[in-house]
């Protein structure tokens, strides 16, 4: 890219230097005759003001004309811009509000968890007493188990 902007520089200099060149060697001046003006109304003026003149005013003209089909895209691309900067809020404060909600989700599994492993040493505990004295614990469950197994 700065090569280019280089080129544009030196090709814009070279235009102006055929301009100087042109306006130094052209100064005799010259008549301009309107036709329904009288004589004395006739501009004299140099030549050079003559090409010149028009020309920059030309230039003035294509540049106008450009700048204001050029603004629709001006508008596209700034409507564009505030959309972008719409949505990037709208997902900054999305991920905030996923980040609440996996924050929140996991203090839930974790009380899950505690709750979890206090009812599996409750139950755990349970098991531990006999669910009727005649029944016994655990162990009485298994010799019972062992001597239904035996019996078959």
């Amino acid at each position: 890219m700065g090569g280019l902007r280089y080129l544009t520089w030196l090709l814009s200099l070279l235009f102006i230097a055929v301009i100087v060149v042109f306006a130094v060697n052209n100064r005799h001046t010259v008549a301009i005759d309107v036709w329904p003006l009288p004589d004395s109304l006739n501009p004299t003026l140099r030549l050079f003001v003559i090409v010149l003149v028009p020309a920059a005013l030309t230039f003035l003209l294509g540049w106008l004309v450009g700048w204001v089909n050029a603004g629709r895209h001006r508008a596209r691309i700034r409507r564009q811009s505030e959309r972008i900067e719409r949505l990037t809020a709208e997902v900054r404060r999305l991920r905030a509000r996923q980040d609440q909600l996996d924050e929140s989700m996991s203090k839930e599994a974790e009380t899950n968890r505690s709750k979890a492993a206090s009812e599996a040493a409750h139950n755990a505990a349970q098991l531990d007493q006999p669910a009727h004295p005649a029944l016994g614990g655990p162990a009485a469950a298994q010799q019972r188990q062992e001597a239904a197994i035996a019996a078959r």
